[in-house]
């Protein structure tokens, strides 16, 4: 499906993140907790000859093939693509069907004579993971290093981002919770104390459930804590 074929010109990776984002916030919102995949047509001068949304999956998973990617780019006789999917997660680390894919494509696009200038996947606003901005093409048999250096003449090469330690991760977020837990549980002691003090029994009555709920809430988030520390909640 043709999403738009308006002829602005890409000149970063920034710029394709920031059109697709605008295409994603103007879909229902049911869709976009979805994973998309889009094919992006450029002519020489790399303006958009089209934005093709190839697929639509689930939460966390689309199949596509390099066949549907460059239908489209065939029939307009492009020399150029960006292809471009989205992860609902937030995670814009590739996985490995991600890095499959890309090698497919590279290798179809090297056949075809149509090249695949880069794959980038987008988890928000201003996050994003480019292949040609991480150097990632680098061990990839087709030679497009003087396109990509001109295709981010607007933007700085960004180191490759370190893999997530999901257990330092879990830890520094359990922290943050006993933080928060502690200090919500001393605000409304304090509370209680100041209000026993002062031989205010009678508002403490009135106010008696909406401690009991308060301290509810702190057991459910000990709870959740606790869950996310064995590994059974999620982050």
């Amino acid at each position: 499906m043709i999403i738009s074929e308006k002829p602005d010109k890409i000149r970063s990776p920034m710029d394709v993140v920031r059109i697709l984002n605008a295409i994603l916030a103007a879909e229902h919102e049911t869709d976009r907790d979805r994973e998309h995949v889009w094919a992006i047509g450029l002519n020489n001068a790399h303006k958009i000859k089209y934005i093709e949304l190839v697929a639509l999956g689930g939460l966390d998973r689309t199949c596509t093939t390099p066949r549907e990617t460059f239908r489209l780019a065939i029939m307009r006789a492009c020399k150029t693509i960006i292809v471009c999917h989205n992860h609902p997660s937030g995670n814009t680390m590739p996985s490995e069907e991600d890095k499959i894919y890309t090698k497919q494509l590279r290798a179809a696009g090297h056949i075809l004579g149509i090249s695949v200038l880069d794959h980038i996947i987008i988890a928000g606003e201003f996050n994003y993971y480019s292949y040609a901005d991480y150097d990632a093409f680098e061990d990839d048999p087709v030679n497009l290093s003087k396109q990509i250096s001109e295709y981010l003449t607007t933007t700085k090469k960004r180191k490759k981002p370190k893999e997530i330690d999901i257990s330092i991760q879990k830890k520094v977020i359990c922290d943050e919770i006993s933080k928060g837990i502690k200090a919500t549980e001393a605000r409304l002691d304090k509370i209680v104390t100041s209000q026993k003090n002062m031989n205010m029994n009678k508002e403490m009555e009135k106010f008696g459930e909406e401690i009991k709920a308060v301290r509810a809430i702190i057991d459910d988030v000990k709870e959740r804590r606790k869950n996310i520390e064995r590994g059974i909640g999620s982050i």
